[in-house]
């Protein structure tokens, strides 16, 4: 068997007016008093990577409708893809441990490679080739987003820089940052948004109108 499947319920306090409001039944429960009540909300199913200990990181959509997630384990080193049936295809051919995992505006899945400190940024097409494009020594990219100018936005926690990496593989670090930058996300008023993980606090970075310079 290659996956494992059970029936998630959670424990439900509800109120004799949420009950009502629900459509369940409060004949047998004091009206000024709780109804504890199991509700089935939803079904888990499970399955089993073909590459044993392949360490299964971060999984995001792609755009051929699979999902696309990290093996991180250094020995394994593999981008797996899963349909929609639970069909699992592992690709190999990444150098260092893939880390984080997004969908890029150009149709590919990009992803970071912060260790053995190869520091690469990988990029892997929906038909799985894999292209690698090499970092400063000790960049250590970790997470990677898609950013609202057409190009991938990453942070460097070992360089503490916040960096840019165009479909083309073109490489900028654009924004010197403090206290670890780690995470990182896209903001829905199309900024830049980041955690310095040293200095217990989150960033922004703005970026400036079409063919203006940058700012945060």
């Amino acid at each position: 068997m290659n996956h494992r499947e059970r029936l998630i319920a959670f424990t439900i306090v509800f109120t004799a007016a949420a009950c009502e409001r629900a459509a369940l039944p409060t004949a047998a429960v004091d009206r000024a008093g709780p109804l504890f009540a199991s509700v089935s909300v939803g079904h888990f199913k499970s399955f089993h990577a073909p590459t044993d200990n392949s360490d299964p990181l971060q999984i995001t959509l792609g755009s051929d409708g699979n999902m696309w997630f990290t093996e991180s384990n250094i020995a394994v080193s593999q981008i797996g893809r899963i349909d929609p049936s639970g069909k699992i295809t592992e690709f190999g051919g990444v150098t260092g441990s893939p880390d984080r995992i997004t969908l890029g505006p150009d149709g590919n899945l990009w992803f970071t490679e912060p260790f053995p400190f190869d520091s690469r940024i990988g990029r892997i097409t929906p038909a799985g080739v894999i292209t690698e494009f090499q970092l400063a020594d000790r960049a250590q990219p970790r997470d990677i987003v898609a950013g609202p100018d057409g190009n991938l936005w990453f942070t460097e926690y070992g360089a503490g820089q916040l960096a840019q990496i165009t479909p083309a593989g073109v490489v900028t670090e654009v924004e010197s940052v403090k206290g670890g930058p780690w995470g990182i996300g896209r903001g829905l008023d199309g900024t830049i948004r980041i955690t310095q993980a040293e200095r217990n606090r989150p960033g922004r970075f703005t970026l400036a109108p079409k063919g203006g310079p940058l700012r945060n």
